[in-house]
This record gives structure tokens, sequence and C-alpha cells, in this order.
């Protein structure tokens, strides 16, 4: 498969995981969700953010290390890869903050904050470049490993 294709296979992967993350997001609070019966909220629950979200997060992360590497220059595309990295990092840190008796508290709702703001920052770059691609002048493979300058 070439480098564009799976870089569009991975953009792709990325929109999916945003989706997944608004089930996540709505299935944690069931009981303020008429939508959803309390009784089938946990399993849907456990499986996206125990399965689903860590798998998505480590190919979107491992794809976009091995389409894009560490890209030099401060241009928006390199920025966008570059949050990406530091949201995938951040989420995994702030994840990794519940303990035997639950979530070590204020850090874990600060780094579920900072997760959810770098998420939002990370989607609106996402965003503008799909944007860009349909109006035809996003050059995001120009930074991918070993382009050409």
């Amino acid at each position: 498969m070439s480098k564009q294709n799976l870089a569009k296979w991975n953009r792709w992967l990325g929109w999916a995981f945003v989706v997944v993350t608004l089930v996540s997001v709505v299935t944690a609070y069931p009981r303020s969700n008429p939508l959803i019966p309390l009784d089938q909220s946990g399993a849907l629950y456990q499986t996206i953010n125990y399965a689903l979200i860590p798998l998505l997060a480590l190919v979107h992360f491992g794809l976009t290390l091995y389409l894009f590497g560490f890209p030099r220059g401060g241009g928006a595309k390199a920025w966008h890869v570059y949050l990406g990295y530091i949201t995938f990092l951040v989420m995994f840190g702030s994840q990794s903050l519940i303990g035997a008796d639950g979530p070590i508290q204020p850090w874990f709702d600060y780094g579920n904050i900072l997760m959810y703001l770098l998420i939002i920052i990370h989607v609106y770059m996402g965003f503008t470049h799909w944007q860009a691609r349909r109006a035809g002048s996003d050059q995001m493979a120009s930074i991918q490993r070993g382009a050409k300058a």
C-alpha cells in the first residue's frame, strides 16, 4: 500500500476515533442519558474504553509515526503532527492515573481536562487540513517521511 493510501486510511481512522470517543463520553454518564439503558451501558462503556479506544489510539499513533516521523519545520502541518503525539502521551498518561482505590485525584481530573482540550485542538486542526484538501491546497504529504523537499 502506498504512503498516500496509508495516510488516507489513517485520516479515516482518526475520524472514527473521534466518533468512538464521543460514544465513550455519552456512555460514561448513563444516569443522565435516558437513551442508554443503565444495564447495557456498563458493557458498552468497558468495551469502548478498555479495548477500542486504546487500540485505535495505538494504531493511529503508529501509522502517524511511520508516515511522518518527526517532521522538521514549524508549519501548521508539523504542529498538527506533534500535537497529535502530545495528545497520545497525555491520553495514556491521564488514564494511567487510576489506582486500586479509583482515580488519583485531582491529577486524574486535570489530566482528563488537558486530554480533552488537546483532542479538541487536534481535531480542529485535522478539520482545517480536511477543508484545505477538499479545496486542493493542502500539502500534508510534503512533510511525510522521505518526501522530497
